[in-house]
């Protein structure tokens, strides 16, 4: 399947709260993020990678799939993108902070190429080097 990706718009932010309601979403939604979206041929949104630019690290905070493409190559291709977006930005690396209670989370960060960091007290800090 083809995606269409986009940053989503101030605009478009009911419909991420909406599909943080369908994945029963158990954390905050940061909206300081620059959330890259995938939506199919309708428009209808699919999946949103989300990282934060506001710290002295680039941080990547949320991905969220609509159920149906949980198990698709989605949550990849965002990343992916997000990464493009990063070094097209200037970046040369970035950061994620991943919940012990979330430790599946936390071996597909590995999987994806970022390196434990830090532990803290509920959660380890992971970073990636981006390729130029």
């Amino acid at each position: 399947m083809k995606y269409s990706l986009s940053f989503l718009q101030p605009e478009e932010y009911g419909e991420l709260s909406k599909l943080a309601e369908e994945v029963k979403l158990d954390e905050k939604i940061d909206f300081q993020c620059y959330f890259l979206s995938a939506k199919d041929d309708n428009k209808k949104l699919l999946g949103v990678a989300g990282v934060n630019l506001n710290k002295d690290i680039p941080r990547f905070e949320h991905i969220i799939i609509s159920k149906p493409y949980q198990k698709t190559r989605l949550a990849v291709i965002l990343m992916k993108a997000i990464e493009k977006f990063l070094i097209d930005e200037g970046y040369k690396i970035y950061s994620a902070y991943i919940n012990n209670s979330k430790w599946w989370m936390q071996r597909y960060a590995e999987k994806f190429g970022f390196i434990k960091w830090e532990d803290k007290e509920n959660a380890k800090v992971f970073y990636k080097k981006l390729a130029f």
